[in-house]
């Protein structure tokens, strides 16, 4: 069976066909596409994204800070000192330079950052989610690792409550955490009702089942060997098939963030020294 994704020849799929669940899926799937776009509709995180840009983009945010100096203080030195420091180029050159940094240590170590949102979302992450089939051997000190790093572990599948329970207990996972039984829609109504919960939620899908909760979640990860459409849906992908690199991709997101932050005080104490001094 070939499927075509929006125009992408994704080749064959290496399960063999769609079964029953596997065409529920794919129609869940295709519901949650933008009728006006090949991309799946606009969060309000992208919303954000583009007002982010705008504020920053070159000019407006030294305008607009300048213009408010000299409204207040009447100093024509202090707002030319704004103007000539420049609030937001501090960040707009350390900001995409921590993330390509950061981005390309993270390849070296088979770990793929799709964009500085995935990066910035996976560091706010407070809860995983995994489909069962993707906790491979070895997934008990994956899932350690993630609860030292204060992300509490789930596991939700398609499979009966035993099995999926069975698997949650050999994982230290308590049972009110490990969601059996469940279809497509069931899985991304697990991610939204966490979210609604107030969590931050990060999925670790592997079939084409888990796409929509993919879509849906704040941060979607894939292993090198899921699904196509896992892999093409994920935000973060791990191309050595190795779980054990989950924690050591959110340990890269967090540090590049804490600098992120370092710099931003660095800057803002730098401008406010500037117009103290004009």
């Amino acid at each position: 069976l070939y499927v075509t994704y929006f125009g992408l020849d994704l080749g064959e799929d290496p399960h063999g066909g769609f079964g029953e669940q596997e065409a529920d899926a794919f129609e869940l799937l295709l519901d949650q596409v933008d009728d006006d776009s090949t991309t799946f509709p606009p969060t309000g995180d992208v919303l954000r994204t583009y007002r982010l840009a705008l504020i920053t983009d070159p000019g407006y945010a030294t305008l607009l800070v300048g213009s408010a100096v000299y409204a207040a203080t009447g100093s024509l030195v202090r707002a030319t000192g704004i103007v000539n420091l420049d609030l937001g180029t501090g960040m707009r050159v350390s900001s995409p330079l921590a993330y390509f940094v950061t981005r390309r240590r993270a390849t070296k170590l088979g770990i793929q950052i799709r964009s500085g949102r995935a990066m910035e979302m996976l560091a706010a992450a407070d809860t995983v989610l995994f489909d069962q089939t993707a906790l491979r051997n070895g997934a008990r000190d994956v899932i350690d690792g993630l609860r030292g790093l204060g992300l509490e572990p789930h596991v939700f599948s398609g499979a009966g409550q035993d099995a999926v329970r069975a698997t949650a207990a050999s994982l230290g996972i308590p049972p009110e955490h490990a969601f059996a039984g469940l279809s497509p829609q069931q899985k991304l109504e697990a991610v939204q009702a966490l979210q609604a919960d107030g969590h931050s939620v990060a999925v670790v899908g592997d079939g084409i089942d888990d796409v929509a909760a993919m879509m849906h979640a704040d941060v979607a990860i894939a292993l090198g060997s899921a699904g196509v459409l896992a892999r093409e849906s994920a935000d973060i992908l791990l191309l050595n098939d190795r779980l054990a690199d989950l924690p050591v991709a959110v340990q890269l997101a967090r540090h590049t963030l804490y600098l992120l932050r370092q710099n931003m005080t660095q800057v803002t104490a730098t401008n406010l020294g500037a117009i103290g001094y004009g």
